[in-house]
Order: structure tokens, then C-alpha cells, then sequence
């Protein structure tokens, strides 16, 4: 009988006298579990140095998570001496219960029906218990909680038999080794034995049995309070490792494995979502040696990789014989003091990374790559820090995995840079939602008496955004603010600290990055973004940095440096990949501190470049190229801007409307100065390129028709006619005016010819067969102009209001169908061309009107001539629209009698 036992029996009592039967099962439950636990922690504290490896591993495994056959079983390996079991009666009860708790009860405190019989079956286990000759469970033991020590002597609480009182208790070291905070129970004068850690006894109304092994790594145990509702959680530094050997380069855990002696950087993990896909890596995948953890520095991949190194030595299975974590680390910042603190005991070569690896599974000294590559056991070998080695060093470690065998080794390494060997398995920084939980975690787990008040403080949107901001989502900044939260108080004034731009954050993030992270394009574009942005505004174009750098024709090359800037927070980019940010001023001046180190001759590629397309993030590098060079119109000489502006005309990137602008600027400029036929050839050279192009067609042929020959006029024509011969659509504005632009070039030549044809008839310089041939010829010309320009053009027009078109637009329609009037009279097609004059009298600018009018009356007299009808009644406004007219209809009922 002892103090715990005693209150637990007065409760019995108590719930027999009220025959409160629920609570009865419940109680009888614990009481045989109480003693389960009791009989454990004595043979545990006696016994655990007296049995062999292969016993300590069973007991190393299966304690974490018993349940109550195993804590039996576990019970009978530690009993070495048959103390306990040797008793019929102790053995027979404990054999029976864990069938009967999981046949009837379960695994809770939670029961079926025939609870009557249920309780009578638990009271007879425990009267077997305690009518037995075990006297540890039958004789009185006083329970013993040790407090404090004081020089020579131990102080603390004796709790008697009895179950009611307690005594201030004292013993000399000499008489036994106790330890603070622990449970021992006595049989009488110096005569002790300990029950901790699988009986906790916190004070006279508060007991606890083992539960489980929460964290196995901090020895956190779960406890399950007795007789009241209840869970407590108390870490064990002797649960820390239950590995059955050790000796001063590696230990051998419960399941057989071997794992080397390293320092962990955390308490108790927290994952941070990557920790499951390494683990699968590591134990399903088939496809490759190694895995590289690629992240940035303070997100969690040492921890990670440490904390999968423990769980698989401590898995129920061994899936490796041995694991090894090495590290190259050469210094580690301190969350607590915020500082950066050297390590002096890591490996820097491939040469230490062998004999490392041979110590640990030979135990030899050796550099002999050999023994790892033959090994033919199972090796899982885990590289932190990888870029921290030297560049030659990263070349041969990378050499020797290659050489690994998949069937008998697993590499997984964890790098900053941007170095991947094998499969990539990415990390990144948390979000807001993550940071938040993440931050719960550290503090219920390092300072639990704040965790109420600071998890109702980061429901605020405001905190929780400001948590974010200050520590970047990096799970190393998160667990400074935890302990700084803790020193000041409260959140609101913890939040004033910015964690990540301290000088000692910064230069943990980013003092290396330049030297030994980037590749040689990324640091070419790391220095050249600072000729781009400023202190005030830290965005621009990325395809400024591409042609500062002359990267245009490297896509691949470029794009991947970007994705390393991208990937270690030193710039952003939008959703389309068309802007880029810094991340800090920061970081800026390290770009230019660095900028200023590099070479005259690279400097001056990069500058002479940016004064081509400036710092104008609102001028694309196209754009910024084509203002370059009309601004060099005013200050470079004629071969200067034609090289400027034939820059533009090759790249194959400008797009076609940025070099058609560059063309037809280039063309008057050369026209400008007197340089026309220059401006031609240009033109003609570019005609390929462009010859689907309204603007440049627009221009090509304007050019040819101003130089004035009669030969360079039809080359304008032919450039408009083989433009239009696929069709063109008239709703753009463009095309709208080079369909007025063709057909006045079209009418006006083909007038002048017919004038000149007048002309050579009146002087007898060509017969009358000549004449009627060529005049044949002239006429076929007309009827194609009136088909396929004329009243193509007009009736188009008549769909909407001149008034409507842009200025340039309605200029060449009224000048085209004024010359196309002409045409009307000389194919007959005289209520077409009245048509035409009414419809220009109604619709276009009153100083056009007097031209058309006169065209109208000689439209009228000749119709009068032809059919004798008297002046007709012009159609209203309206009538327009539907190209009607009421003359109209009377002329195509009369010509239509005429057989005309």
C-alpha cells in the first residue's frame, strides 16, 4: 500500500457507498493500471543497466507508444530477477487484464454494458494483486518527492502510506544518490527505490501515471492525471536517448541502427510541410542517390533533416544501418542572443567528409572512398550546408555521390545556393497563416505561460501581418520573436523589433550570397540592378537587366540566373515575369558596393548599354531603343542614327509595330535631309518584312508617289494594289485611308493617261486603230477601279457619317471619290457619280461642298440628255442611309426600258 494507492482506494469506497457504477469502471481502471506503472518504474530504475542489447532494444522501441500488453511484456523483460512474477497470484492478474481491457473496456476510459461484472472482474484482479507476496505491492510504502538539494542533503516531501498525511522529509547523499523533482518510494530506513518518470506525483491531490513519449528527442512524457480528468507533460533527459550503445562517435538506437553524435539545433521540432516528402525520399524512392533541400537560410532544413535522422532511428523498423549527419556549417545564428556565432567543428572537403563517414562505420581513419562505394549495407548520408564548400570541393563531393549505389546509400543534402544533385526538394519561407501557427508552437512549447495572451493578440490581422512582415515567415527569426516576446512582455512591443533587417540578420541572409551562392550570369545581374533601380523605388523592367547585359540571345541562361535571384529573396517578380523588385535597400547597396568591385570593361558595357534604353520603367527596352534613336536625330551624325535605328530594324525581339515606327521615322528622316532615294531603298529593303503592314504600306507607297516620276507613281500603286489584293478590313481606320489613298492614285493616273491619249489623237501622233486600242485598255482600267475601289469605297462610306472618321481618314475618302467622279463620266455611270455628289453634299465639311455641286449639275445634265426626265427631287437625309434616291429609282425603271 502507498500514498497514491490509498486515495485511490478511499475513492472506490466513496463511488461503492453512492453505487456510482460509471465511475466505478472507470477508477477500477486506473487503480490496476496504477499498478502496472508502479511495477514498471521500480523494474525499470533496477533493472535497465543489468539486461542485454537485443532486450534494451525491444524496451528502447516499444516504450514510446506502449500499450498495456506491451507495458507487460516490458514488465517481464525488466523483471531479471523474477521479483515480481515469480508470484502466481501477481502474474496471473497481470496476464489476465490486457485481454479483458480489450475485450470489454478498450483502450479509453470509456465501457460498454455488463458494467456490474466488469467491476467485479477488476476488483477480484486487485484483491489477487494484493493478497500476494510482493511486498513493494502489499507492505506500506511511503512515497518520497524530492525537492531541492542543499549542500550534502536532500530535501522534500515524504508521503505516507496512509494516504492522508505528509512530512517534511531529509536524507544525506550518502546514504543515496536522489534527484530533484523525482519520485522514490521506501520500505523503510534507508532503504529507497525510484518510480519516476512512469509515476508522477505533483503534490498531495495531484498524481499522474506515464502515458507515452510525446517527443522523444526533448523526453517529453504524456502523463494521464488519477481519479480526476486531466493530462500533464514533463520532459526526462534520461528519455532523451534510449539508445542500447554509444561511445564518443555514435550510438545505437532501439532498432538496431547506428547514428553519429551531433548536436541538434532545435528542442522539439515544429515541422514546416517538407519533412513527409524527405522521408519518402529516403525510404520509397528508387529513382535517385541523392535529394538536395533547397532553401533559404533560416526556413528549417537543418532541423528537418536532423529531426528525420532521429525518427528514423527510432522507427519500430530499421531502414538504414547506418545514418550519418555531417555538416560543412561554419557558423549558425543564435535566436536567443541574435547574434552570429562561429562552429569550428565542421568538414570542409570531400577528403574529411570520407574519413567522417569511415570513422563512423569502420572505425578507421581513412580518406578510402572505396569502403563507402562498396558497402554493401544500407547508408544514409546526410550533408548540411553544402555551399559552404569551396567550388572544387562541391565538383568532388558531387563526383563521389554519382558514385554511390541506390540499392545501398541515400544522400540527401541541404544547400542555400542554387546547386541541385538529384531530386529537388524545395523549401520555403511560411506564410501568414503558418507564421502564426508556427509562433503558437515555440511558445507553448519554450514560454506556455504567455501562450493565452499572445495567441488572443495574434487574431488581430494587423499583428499577424506585422509578425509576417518582421520575421519574413523564416522559422529561425520566428523563434527569436518568441524570446523576445518573452523578455518584453508583450507582443505590441516585441513587433517593434525588425528582426530581419538587423545587422546580424542581414549578413547571416546575405553576406555570403554574392561569393559563394550565385552563379556567374547571377552575378552579373545581381550588380547590374543596381544601375536600374534607387533607394526610392526598387522595381523596373527585367528585360532592362537582359540588355544591359546583352543577354537577349542567352534566354535560358538569363532566366535561370533570374530563378536564383527569385529563389534566395533577393528580388521578386509579377504574375507575367515583366517587373522585378528588390526585396530591400539592403540588399541594394550590397549590390552596388559590389557593382563598384567589378571591372572597367564591364562596367562600361553595362553603362553604355543603359544609355540606350535609361532607367524608364515606363519605356520597355523597345520603346526606350526607338526614343534613343529619334534623340540621336538631334546630336549624332546621319551613319549614327542609321546604325541606331537599324539596331532596332534586326532585333529579333522588337516587335513589328516598335519597327515599323523605327522604319517610317528613319525614312523621313532621311527624306528630311534631302535624302529621298535613301529613304526608297530603305523601304524596299524592309519590304519583306513589312509587307503586311498598313502603316508601313501607307508610307512605302506615299514615298514613291511625292518623289514625282510616272514610274515611281505606279510603283506606289503596285505597292497599294498587292497590299489590298488579299483583302483588307475596312473597320480599321488605316485601311479605310489606303483605300481612299489607292483609289485617288488609281483615278488620277489612269485621267492623265486618258488626257494624254486625248492629246496624241488630236495630233494625229497615233492612228485611230492605236487609239481605239489603248482608249480599250483605258476603259478596262476604269470598269476595275469602279469594281474593286470605287464602290467598294463608297459604300462603305455610306455606312456612317464622315463626320465620324478620323481627319486623315476622311481626307483620303473625300479625295478618292472625288476622283473617282471621274471615272463615273467616262464609263457611263453617271447616276452613280450624281450618287456620290449628293451623298458628299449631305455628309462631308462645307468647304467641300462647292467642288461636288458643280460635279452634280454635270452628273444632272448629262442624265437629262440621256433620259429627258425634268430635275429631279433629292432624297432626304435619311434615304441616304439606305443608299436610295427617288431620281435613282426613276432611272433604273427608264434605262431599264431603254434596255439600257
Amino acid at each position: 500500500m502507498n500514498y497514491i494507492q490509498s486515495n485511490i482506494d478511499k475513492k472506490v469506497k466513496l463511488l461503492n457507498s453512492f453505487n456510482k457504477l460509471e465511475e466505478l469502471k472507470v477508477i477500477h481502471q486506473a487503480r490496476f493500471e496504477f499498478f502496472l506503472f508502479f511495477i514498471l518504474g521500480y523494474l525499470w530504475n533496477k533493472n535497465i543497466s543489468k539486461i542485454d542489447s537485443d532486450d534494451k532494444a525491444i524496451i528502447s522501441k516499444n516504450v514510446i507508444y506502449p500499450s498495456i500488453g506491451t507495458i507487460v511484456r516490458l514488465c517481464r523483460i525488466l523483471d531479471v530477477d523474477n521479483e515480481i512474477f515469480k508470484d502466481k497470484k501477481v502474474s496471473q492478474a497481470i496476464d489476465k487484464y490486457p485481454s479483458l481491457r480489450n475485450e470489454k473496456i478498450g483502450h479509453g476510459y470509456s465501457f460498454g454494458d455488463e458494467t456490474e461484472s466488469l467491476i467485479s472482474i477488476l476488483d477480484n484482479l486487485i484483491s489477487l494483486i494484493k493478497s500476494s507476496n510482493v511486498p513493494i505491492l502489499t507492505g506500506k510504502v511511503d512515497l518520497i518527492l524530492v525537492v531541492s538539494e542543499d549542500k550534502d542533503v536532500f530535501s522534500g516531501i515524504r508521503f505516507l502510506s496512509n494516504g492522508s498525511d505528509y512530512l517534511p522529509w531529509s536524507c544525506p547523499k550518502k546514504i543515496y544518490n536522489f534527484e530533484e523533482d523525482n519520485l522514490y518510494g521506501t520500505t523503510g530506513i534507508n532503504d529507497y527505490f525510484r518510480l519516476s518518470p512512469f509515476i508522477l506525483l505533483k503534490d498531495e491531490g495531484e498524481f499522474y501515471s506515464f502515458c507515452n513519449i510525446q517527443e522523444k528527442l526533448l523526453g517529453r512524457v504524456k502523463y494521464n492525471r488519477l481519479l480526476k480528468s486531466g493530462k500533464y507533460f514533463q520532459n526526462w533527459k534520461e528519455l532523451i536517448s534510449l539508445d542500447i550503445e554509444q561511445d564518443s562517435t555514435k550510438r545505437k538506437s532501439g532498432n538496431g541502427t547506428i547514428i553519429n553524435i551531433y548536436e541538434n539545433n532545435y528542442n522539439k521540432y515544429i515541422d514546416i510541410g517538407i519533412k513527409k516528402k524527405i522521408f519518402k525520399f529516403l525510404t520509397k524512392n528508387k529513382a535517385s542517390v541523392c535529394a538536395t533541400i533547397w532553401g533559404h537560410g533560416g526556413v528549417g532544413k537543418t532541423a528537418t533533416v536532423q529531426s528525420i535522422c532521429e525518427d528514423l532511428a527510432n522507427d519500430e523498423y530499421k531502414k538504414f544501418d547506418y545514418i550519418t549527419f555531417l555538416s560543412a556549417k561554419d557558423r549558425r545564428y543564435n535566436y536567443y542572443t541574435g547574434e552570429i556565432e562561429e562552429i569550428t567543428d565542421n568538414i570542409s572537403s570531400l577528403e574529411e567528409l570520407i574519413k567522417s563517414l569511415n570513422l563512423i562505420i569502420f572505425g578507421e581513419n581513412s580518406d578510402d572512398e572505396e569502403k563507402i562505394t562498396n558497402y554493401e549495407g544500407r547508408i544514409c548520408i546526410v550533408v548540411d550546408d553544402f555551399e559552404t564548400f569551396s567550388q572544387e570541393e562541391k565538383e568532388k563531393i558531387r563526383d563521389f555521390i554519382l558514385r554511390l549505389n541506390i540499392n545501398h546509400h541515400k544522400v540527401v543534402i541541404t544547400t542555400r545556393a542554387n546547386i541541385i544533385i538529384g531530386q529537388e526538394l524545395p523549401t520555403n519561407e511560411l506564410n501568414e497563416t503558418e507564421t502564426s501557427k508556427f509562433l503558437l508552437e515555440v511558445i507553448q512549447n519554450e514560454i506556455p505561460n504567455i501562450y493565452g495572451e499572445i495567441k488572443t493578440e495574434l487574431e488581430s490581422p494587423e499583428n499577424l501581418k506585422l509578425v509576417h512582415s518582421i520575421t519574413s515567415g523564416r522559422p529561425l527569426f520566428i523563434f527569436q520573436l518568441a524570446f523576445i516576446i518573452g523578455q518584453k512582455g508583450n507582443i505590441q512591443e516585441a513587433l517593434k523589433f525588425d528582426i530581419k533587417d538587423s545587422t546580424a540578420a542581414k549578413n547571416f541572409l546575405y553576406g555570403r550570397l554574392y561569393d559563394d551562392y550565385l552563379s556567374p550570369t547571377a552575378k552579373d545581374i545581381f550588380v547590374s540592378i543596381s544601375l536600374l533601380v534607387a533607394s526610392d523605388d526598387l522595381s523596373n523592367l527585367i528585360n532592362k537587366i537582359k540588355y544591359i547585359l546583352n543577354l537577349e540571345h542567352e534566354e535560358d541562361n538569363f532566366w535561370s540566373a533570374i530563378k536564383e535571384l527569385v529563389r534566395l529573396k533577393v528580388i521578386k517578380t509579377d504574375e507575367d515575369n515583366k517587373f522585378f523588385e528588390v526585396y530591400s535597400k539592403e540588399i541594394l547597396q550590397i549590390m552596388s558596393n559590389y557593382y563598384q568591385r567589378r571591372g572597367d570593361r564591364f562596367k562600361g558595357g553595362c553603362v553604355s548599354r543603359l544609355n540606350q534604353i535609361n532607367r524608364d520603367k515606363t519605356l520597355d527596352n523597345e520603346q526606350a531603343l526607338l526614343q534613343n534613336a529619334k534623340a540621336s536625330q538631334l546630336s549624332k551624325n546621319e551613319e549614327e542614327v542609321i546604325s541606331n535605328y537599324r539596331q532596332i530594324l534586326n532585333r529579333t525581339s522588337s516587335p513589328e509595330e516598335v519597327k515599323v515606327q523605327a522604319i517610317l521615322s528613319l525614312a523621313a528622316y532621311l527624306v528630311d535631309r534631302g535624302n529621298k532615294n535613301k529613304a526608297l531603298d530603305l523601304l524596299d529593303e524592309f519590304r519583306h518584312v513589312f509587307q503586311s503592314n498598313s502603316f508601313y504600306n501607307k508610307m512605302h507607297a506615299t514615298y514613291y508617289w511625292g518623289n514625282g516620276t510616272e514610274e515611281q507613281k505606279y510603283k506606289a500603286i503596285k505597292i497599294l494594289l498587292d497590299f489590298t489584293s488579299k483583302g483588307i478590313d475596312l473597320t480599321k481606320d488605316i485601311n479605310l485611308e489606303i483605300s481612299g489613298q489607292l483609289l485617288t492614285y488609281r483615278c488620277i493616273m489612269i485621267i492623265n493617261d486618258w488626257l494624254e491619249l486625248n492629246t496624241q489623237n488630236r495630233y494625229k501622233e497615233i492612228t485611230y486603230e492605236e487609239y481605239g486600242r489603248d482608249r480599250g485598255k483605258q476603259k478596262q482600267v476604269c470598269k476595275d477601279i469602279y469594281n474593286k475601289q470605287g464602290v467598294k469605297l463608297f459604300n462603305y462610306a455610306c455606312q456612317y457619317k464622315l463626320d465620324e472618321m478620323q481627319s486623315g481618314v476622311r481626307q483620303n475618302v473625300i479625295a478618292g471619290l472625288y476622283q473617282f467622279l471621274d471615272i463615273c463620266l467616262r464609263i457611263g455611270k453617271f447616276e452613280k457619280g450624281r450618287e456620290i455628289c449628293e451623298y458628299m453634299i449631305y455628309f462631308a465639311p462645307k468647304h467641300f461642298h462647292p467642288q461636288f455641286q458643280r460635279k452634280r449639275k454635270k452628273f444632272e445634265s448629262i442624265i437629262y440628255k440621256e433620259t429627258g426626265v425634268s430635275k429631279p427631287k433629292y432624297s432626304t437625309h435619311n434615304k441616304f442611309k439606305d443608299n436610295e434616291t427617288v431620281l435613282g429609282e426613276k432611272l433604273k425603271n427608264i434605262l431599264k426600258k431603254k434596255g439600257k
